[in-house]
């Protein structure tokens, strides 16, 4: 944040943070990929994996080292989880194994915020598979109450697609938008006589682990990816019309 707005880190900050960059990259796993504990021969899974990348893209923005081999190693542990057959696009927990439509989303981060790929065949047919995933398991017609949307909760799938839609973009971003958008903001609380006004309940899928906080930072963090990231497409886009100049 400090090097966006043009002032100097404050050096307790920066000291900090890179003992995180460097304890991240001295936990990769030897498959590449990052997993629950520190036993790096254990196979590593995407979900896990996935917050490293997004904070490896982090540090990379505020010009922390991140070496080649661990982007190259992460990008081939990626590259194994891709799953085949139809509908393409997916990529799974684990290699040849899906538990949840949020690693689509992450595997859609690597190709955005690692690989600089944002208009790879993968974006593209991930885009198409979550934004139709979306109007067929979330979409509400008409104007109901919130009742209509109780139960139908997925926030970590929620925040990690979006990441991924953002950067996607094109009118699939906008089918996906329109649909997990409008879903989270019909299930916030807000009636004034509860004191968990403005919350969000764990109601939907891996919630009862994470309970409310858990819940309602996901959903602010949705929300918010609009402003949090600049897409990677725009900038590669914008980086091609130099060049053609």
């Amino acid at each position: 944040m400090a090097l966006a707005e043009g002032r100097k880190p404050d050096d307790r900050y920066r000291a900090a943070a890179e003992k995180a960059v460097y304890f991240i990259l001295t936990q990769q796993h030897n498959d590449g990929g990052w997993r629950y504990n520190p036993n790096l021969n254990e196979g590593s899974d995407t979900s896990v994996s996935g917050w490293q990348v997004l904070a490896l893209k982090t540090a990379q923005e505020a010009k922390f080292q991140v070496t080649d081999d661990c982007l190259t190693r992460l990008v081939e542990f990626f590259k194994r989880c891709e799953l085949d057959g139809s509908p393409p696009g997916r990529t799974g927990y684990q290699p040849g194994h899906a538990i949840s439509d949020a690693t689509t989303g992450v595997g859609m981060l690597v190709h955005a915020f690692i690989l600089h790929k944002p208009a790879d065949p993968l974006m593209h047919d991930a885009s198409a598979y979550l934004a139709d995933l979306a109007e067929r398991s979330w979409k509400v017609e008409g104007n109901p109450g919130r009742d209509a949307y109780r139960g139908k909760g997925d926030f970590y799938t929620w925040y990690n697609c979006t990441l991924g839609m953002c950067q996607a973009g094109g009118e699939n971003w906008k089918r996906w938008n329109d649909v997990v958008r409008d879903m989270i903001i019909k299930l916030q609380i807000v009636d004034k006589d509860r004191c968990t006004e403005g919350s969000w309940d764990p109601e939907g899928r891996w919630d009862s682990e994470g309970g409310r906080i858990y819940c309602t930072a996901l959903a602010i963090l949705t929300l918010e990816v609009y402003y949090r990231y600049k897409s990677d497409q725009a900038r590669v886009y914008a980086d091609l019309r130099k060049e053609e100049k």
